[in-house]
């Protein structure tokens, strides 16, 4: 998710070993894969207030900074996400990068 209107599917994000953002594409145009290329199921987001994780909670609604090139911050990977709603449940499951 790069920011709060805009939802990409099948995405690539890729990062370097410090944590920078260095490229966002879609998995189509991945003409290689490195050896350290991790698949996750899930959404994935910049750094969030956990605190304002609770039911019910519209997760575009917690962002606050926008996933591109260069964004420094830990992305966080939610998983058991309902992408029509993309509400906050009590099976949602959030896991830092």
């Amino acid at each position: 998710m790069i920011d709060e209107h805009t939802l990409l599917l099948n995405t690539v994000v890729e990062y370097h070993d410090n944590g920078v953002v260095t490229a966002i594409f879609p998995l189509s145009e991945q003409l290689s894969e490195p050896a350290s290329t991790c698949f996750f199921n899930g959404l994935i987001t910049t750094e969030v207030s956990l605190e304002r994780c609770v039911m019910g909670t519209f997760i575009p609604d917690l962002l606050t900074e926008t996933l591109s090139v260069g964004y420094k911050g830990r992305l966080l990977l939610w998983q058991n996400i309902n992408f029509v709603t993309l509400k906050v449940t009590s099976d949602t499951k959030i896991q830092p990068l």
